[in-house]
Protein backbone atom coordinates (compact mmCIF):
# COMPACT_ATOMS: atom_id res chain seq x y z
CA UNK A 1 0.00 0.00 0.00
CA UNK A 2 2.86 2.36 0.76
CA UNK A 3 4.32 1.71 -2.68
CA UNK A 4 0.97 2.48 -4.33
CA UNK A 5 0.56 5.67 -2.29
CA UNK A 6 4.02 6.82 -3.26
CA UNK A 7 3.32 6.14 -6.92
CA UNK A 8 0.04 8.12 -6.83
CA UNK A 9 1.77 11.04 -5.04
CA UNK A 10 4.51 11.14 -7.69
CA UNK A 11 1.91 11.27 -10.49
CA UNK A 12 -0.02 14.01 -8.65
CA UNK A 13 3.14 16.13 -8.27
CA UNK A 14 3.91 15.82 -11.99
CA UNK A 15 0.34 16.83 -12.93
CA UNK A 16 0.41 19.75 -10.47
CA UNK A 17 3.74 21.01 -11.86
CA UNK A 18 2.36 20.93 -15.40
CA UNK A 19 -0.74 22.87 -14.35
CA UNK A 20 1.29 25.50 -12.53
CA UNK A 21 3.52 25.98 -15.58
CA UNK A 22 0.50 26.34 -17.88
CA UNK A 23 -1.03 28.89 -15.50
CA UNK A 24 2.14 30.93 -15.28
CA UNK A 25 2.50 30.95 -19.10
CA UNK A 26 -1.08 32.19 -19.47
CA UNK A 27 -0.46 35.01 -16.96
CA UNK A 28 2.69 36.02 -18.80
CA UNK A 29 0.91 36.14 -22.17
CA UNK A 30 -1.90 38.20 -20.73
CA UNK A 31 0.44 40.75 -19.17
CA UNK A 32 2.45 41.03 -22.38
CA UNK A 33 -0.57 42.44 -24.26
CA UNK A 34 -1.29 46.20 -24.11
CA UNK A 35 -4.05 47.14 -21.73
CA UNK A 36 -4.58 50.82 -22.72
CA UNK A 37 -5.71 52.58 -25.92
CA UNK A 38 -3.62 55.29 -27.54
CA UNK A 39 -4.83 58.88 -27.32
CA UNK A 40 -6.79 59.97 -30.46
CA UNK A 41 -7.12 63.64 -31.34
CA UNK A 42 -10.48 65.31 -31.96
CA UNK A 43 -9.70 65.80 -35.63
CA UNK A 44 -9.16 62.08 -36.11
CA UNK A 45 -12.41 61.05 -34.39
CA UNK A 46 -15.39 60.27 -36.76
CA UNK A 47 -18.21 62.79 -37.29
CA UNK A 48 -21.17 61.13 -35.63
CA UNK A 49 -23.70 63.73 -36.79
CA UNK A 50 -22.69 63.22 -40.42
CA UNK A 51 -22.97 59.45 -40.00
CA UNK A 52 -26.46 59.84 -38.51
CA UNK A 53 -27.61 62.10 -41.35
CA UNK A 54 -26.28 59.67 -43.96
CA UNK A 55 -28.07 56.77 -42.26
CA UNK A 56 -31.37 58.70 -42.12
CA UNK A 57 -31.01 59.57 -45.80
CA UNK A 58 -30.53 55.91 -46.70
CA UNK A 59 -33.53 54.93 -44.59
CA UNK A 60 -35.81 57.46 -46.35
CA UNK A 61 -34.60 56.27 -49.76
CA UNK A 62 -35.26 52.63 -48.89
CA UNK A 63 -38.69 53.57 -47.51
CA UNK A 64 -39.64 55.33 -50.75
CA UNK A 65 -38.53 52.32 -52.78
CA UNK A 66 -40.47 49.95 -50.55
CA UNK A 67 -43.65 52.05 -50.80
CA UNK A 68 -43.35 51.99 -54.58
CA UNK A 69 -42.98 48.22 -54.63
CA UNK A 70 -45.89 47.88 -52.21
CA UNK A 71 -48.09 50.05 -54.44
CA UNK A 72 -47.24 47.93 -57.47
CA UNK A 73 -48.00 44.77 -55.51
CA UNK A 74 -51.38 46.10 -54.37
CA UNK A 75 -52.25 47.11 -57.92
CA UNK A 76 -51.40 43.60 -59.15
CA UNK A 77 -53.51 42.02 -56.41
CA UNK A 78 -56.50 44.25 -57.17
CA UNK A 79 -56.37 43.73 -60.94
CA UNK A 80 -55.31 40.09 -61.05
CA UNK A 81 -57.39 37.58 -63.00
CA UNK A 82 -59.37 35.16 -60.77
CA UNK A 83 -58.73 31.44 -60.95
CA UNK A 84 -62.40 30.67 -61.69
CA UNK A 85 -64.68 33.12 -63.39
CA UNK A 86 -68.38 33.20 -62.62
CA UNK A 87 -69.29 32.50 -66.23
CA UNK A 88 -67.06 29.41 -66.35
CA UNK A 89 -68.50 28.08 -63.11
CA UNK A 90 -72.06 28.58 -64.34
CA UNK A 91 -71.21 26.90 -67.64
CA UNK A 92 -69.72 23.92 -65.79
CA UNK A 93 -72.84 23.54 -63.62
CA UNK A 94 -75.09 23.83 -66.67
CA UNK A 95 -73.10 21.17 -68.53
CA UNK A 96 -73.21 18.87 -65.52
CA UNK A 97 -76.97 19.29 -65.20
CA UNK A 98 -77.40 18.63 -68.92
CA UNK A 99 -75.38 15.41 -68.76
CA UNK A 100 -77.35 14.36 -65.68
CA UNK A 101 -80.66 14.82 -67.52
CA UNK A 102 -79.38 12.93 -70.56
CA UNK A 103 -78.13 10.06 -68.41
CA UNK A 104 -81.43 9.93 -66.53
CA UNK A 105 -83.28 9.81 -69.82
CA UNK A 106 -81.05 6.98 -71.09
CA UNK A 107 -81.61 4.97 -67.92
CA UNK A 108 -85.37 5.48 -68.15
CA UNK A 109 -85.33 4.40 -71.79
CA UNK A 110 -83.28 1.31 -70.94
CA UNK A 111 -85.61 0.42 -68.08
CA UNK A 112 -88.63 0.87 -70.33
CA UNK A 113 -87.14 -1.42 -72.98
CA UNK A 114 -86.22 -4.04 -70.39
CA UNK A 115 -89.74 -4.03 -68.98
CA UNK A 116 -91.22 -4.32 -72.46
CA UNK A 117 -88.95 -7.25 -73.27
CA UNK A 118 -89.78 -8.95 -69.97
CA UNK A 119 -93.49 -8.39 -70.55
CA UNK A 120 -93.31 -9.86 -74.06
CA UNK A 121 -91.45 -12.90 -72.74
CA UNK A 122 -94.09 -13.40 -70.06
CA UNK A 123 -96.93 -13.05 -72.54
CA UNK A 124 -95.35 -15.51 -74.95
CA UNK A 125 -94.76 -17.96 -72.12
CA UNK A 126 -98.31 -17.55 -70.85
CA UNK A 127 -99.75 -18.34 -74.29
CA UNK A 128 -98.09 -21.73 -74.40
CA UNK A 129 -99.99 -24.56 -72.65
CA UNK A 130 -98.62 -26.14 -69.55
CA UNK A 131 -97.45 -29.75 -69.64
CA UNK A 132 -100.15 -30.78 -67.16
CA UNK A 133 -102.80 -29.14 -69.36
CA UNK A 134 -101.72 -30.77 -72.63
CA UNK A 135 -103.31 -34.22 -72.98
CA UNK A 136 -102.55 -34.95 -76.61
CA UNK A 137 -98.76 -34.94 -76.48
CA UNK A 138 -96.98 -37.87 -78.07
CA UNK A 139 -93.42 -38.86 -78.07
CA UNK A 140 -91.77 -37.62 -81.30
CA UNK A 141 -91.15 -40.41 -83.74
CA UNK A 142 -87.75 -41.16 -85.16
CA UNK A 143 -87.56 -39.24 -88.43
CA UNK A 144 -84.50 -41.07 -89.69
CA UNK A 145 -86.00 -44.52 -90.14
CA UNK A 146 -83.39 -45.54 -92.68
CA UNK A 147 -80.68 -45.46 -90.04
CA UNK A 148 -80.58 -48.93 -88.56
CA UNK A 149 -78.36 -50.03 -85.74
CA UNK A 150 -75.19 -51.51 -87.11
CA UNK A 151 -74.16 -54.90 -85.91
CA UNK A 152 -70.70 -56.24 -85.49
CA UNK A 153 -69.53 -58.44 -88.29
CA UNK A 154 -67.45 -60.49 -85.90
CA UNK A 155 -68.84 -62.03 -82.73
CA UNK A 156 -67.26 -61.25 -79.42
CA UNK A 157 -65.56 -63.67 -77.13
CA UNK A 158 -68.83 -64.80 -75.61
CA UNK A 159 -70.46 -65.45 -78.96
CA UNK A 160 -73.23 -62.84 -78.47
CA UNK A 161 -74.02 -59.57 -80.22
CA UNK A 162 -72.77 -56.42 -78.38
CA UNK A 163 -75.90 -54.47 -79.44
CA UNK A 164 -78.22 -56.88 -77.64
CA UNK A 165 -81.02 -54.76 -76.07
CA UNK A 166 -81.30 -57.23 -73.17
CA UNK A 167 -77.98 -56.00 -71.86
CA UNK A 168 -78.50 -52.33 -72.67
CA UNK A 169 -76.32 -52.33 -75.79
CA UNK A 170 -73.19 -53.51 -73.96
CA UNK A 171 -71.17 -56.64 -74.41
CA UNK A 172 -72.67 -59.47 -72.32
CA UNK A 173 -70.55 -60.96 -69.62
CA UNK A 174 -70.00 -64.67 -69.14
CA UNK A 175 -72.29 -64.67 -66.12
CA UNK A 176 -75.02 -63.05 -68.23
CA UNK A 177 -74.82 -65.88 -70.74
CA UNK A 178 -75.00 -68.49 -68.01
CA UNK A 179 -78.04 -66.79 -66.48
CA UNK A 180 -79.77 -66.59 -69.88
CA UNK A 181 -79.07 -70.27 -70.51
CA UNK A 182 -80.37 -71.14 -67.04
CA UNK A 183 -83.67 -69.25 -67.37
CA UNK A 184 -84.28 -70.85 -70.76
CA UNK A 185 -84.32 -74.32 -69.26
CA UNK A 186 -87.59 -76.22 -69.00
CA UNK A 187 -87.47 -76.57 -65.24
CA UNK A 188 -87.48 -72.75 -64.91
CA UNK A 189 -90.02 -71.89 -67.62
CA UNK A 190 -92.57 -74.31 -66.10
CA UNK A 191 -92.18 -72.88 -62.58
CA UNK A 192 -94.68 -70.60 -60.83
CA UNK A 193 -92.10 -67.84 -60.47
CA UNK A 194 -91.43 -67.81 -64.23
CA UNK A 195 -95.16 -67.48 -64.93
CA UNK A 196 -95.45 -64.63 -62.38
CA UNK A 197 -92.47 -62.82 -63.97
CA UNK A 198 -94.05 -63.25 -67.41
CA UNK A 199 -97.29 -61.68 -66.17
CA UNK A 200 -95.38 -58.73 -64.70
CA UNK A 201 -93.52 -58.20 -67.98
CA UNK A 202 -96.76 -58.43 -69.96
CA UNK A 203 -98.45 -55.80 -67.78
CA UNK A 204 -95.39 -53.53 -68.02
CA UNK A 205 -95.14 -53.86 -71.82
CA UNK A 206 -98.86 -53.42 -72.51
CA UNK A 207 -99.64 -50.66 -70.05
CA UNK A 208 -100.62 -47.19 -71.27
CA UNK A 209 -97.75 -44.75 -71.54
CA UNK A 210 -97.71 -41.75 -69.20
CA UNK A 211 -98.04 -39.28 -72.07
CA UNK A 212 -101.03 -41.23 -73.39
CA UNK A 213 -103.03 -40.95 -70.18
CA UNK A 214 -105.83 -38.40 -70.51
CA UNK A 215 -106.59 -36.30 -67.46
CA UNK A 216 -109.95 -34.59 -67.05
CA UNK A 217 -109.78 -30.85 -67.74
CA UNK A 218 -110.54 -28.67 -64.73
CA UNK A 219 -111.41 -25.09 -65.57
CA UNK A 220 -109.31 -22.56 -63.69
CA UNK A 221 -107.26 -25.28 -62.01
CA UNK A 222 -103.94 -23.86 -63.21
CA UNK A 223 -104.81 -20.19 -63.09
CA UNK A 224 -102.50 -19.72 -60.11
CA UNK A 225 -99.55 -21.17 -62.02
CA UNK A 226 -100.17 -18.84 -64.93
CA UNK A 227 -100.50 -15.88 -62.58
CA UNK A 228 -97.18 -16.63 -60.93
CA UNK A 229 -95.45 -16.69 -64.32
CA UNK A 230 -96.23 -13.04 -64.99
CA UNK A 231 -95.05 -9.98 -63.06
CA UNK A 232 -97.52 -7.80 -61.30
CA UNK A 233 -95.51 -4.67 -62.07
CA UNK A 234 -96.35 -2.60 -65.08
CA UNK A 235 -93.59 -1.54 -67.49
CA UNK A 236 -91.87 1.69 -66.62
CA UNK A 237 -93.20 4.70 -68.41
CA UNK A 238 -90.93 7.15 -70.14
CA UNK A 239 -90.86 10.49 -68.30
CA UNK A 240 -91.26 13.60 -70.32
CA UNK A 241 -88.34 15.96 -70.21
CA UNK A 242 -88.85 19.55 -71.14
Amino acid sequence: MDIAVKGMQAKARVTEAEQKKSLSDSIARGRSRPNSAPIRSRAESPNRNLMLLQRQKNMRQQQVEYMGELEVLRDKMEHREPLFQVSEVKAAFADQEKRMRERKKELAQEEHENWQHLRSVELNAAKRPLLIEETGLRRPKNKDKSAAPTEKSEPDNCGANSADPVFGGRDPYECDLRIRDAVSQKWFTKSDWAQQVAQIKDRANNRKKLHEIEYPYKAGEHELARTLMTHKFTPARMPRFS
